[in-house]
């Protein structure tokens, strides 16, 4: 993964599954995916709540 903060997120991601007993991705396509795409870049533009200062998970 090229974007620094996108592999972040993901990092993030396998960090709190690994705890689960399953879990599934699902691929979808881009041109499916237009809402959830928008949603990511308004979250994206959102500053973290303080309880998540100073973690391994900032931005």
């Amino acid at each position: 993964m090229k974007n620094h903060k996108l592999k972040n997120y993901r990092n993030g991601v396998w960090d709190e599954i690994e705890g689960l007993d399953a879990f599934s991705i699902e691929a979808v396509p881009r041109e499916m995916n237009t809402k959830a795409d928008s949603l990511l870049v308004f979250a994206s533009l959102l500053l973290p709540h303080l309880e998540f200062k100073d973690t391994k998970y900032q931005i």
